[in-house]
């Protein structure tokens, strides 16, 4: 009997390690998807760069760090 019971303790403590791994990955998941999303509109962003002809500095930080901030110029 004893046996059993510490067989069901390991189950246990194995099935909250699984439930703890699988909320690391979906909250990774979460954040490629976020990364993914600032890569389109740093990409975006790059691209109006090269349209308008903003090679300069100034011009050129400014676009991306709006894109950064979340703002649309």
């Amino acid at each position: 009997m004893i046996e059993a019971s510490r067989a069901q303790e390991l189950l246990l403590a194995q099935s909250v390690k699984i439930d703890r791994l699988e909320n690391v990955v979906k909250r990774l998941e979460l954040k490629l998807v976020g990364l993914s999303v600032r890569n389109t509109q740093l990409e975006a962003a790059l691209r109006e760069i090269a349209a308008l002809g903003y090679w300069d500095g100034d011009s050129a930080m400014s676009i991306a760090r709006a894109v950064l901030e979340g703002k649309d110029e």
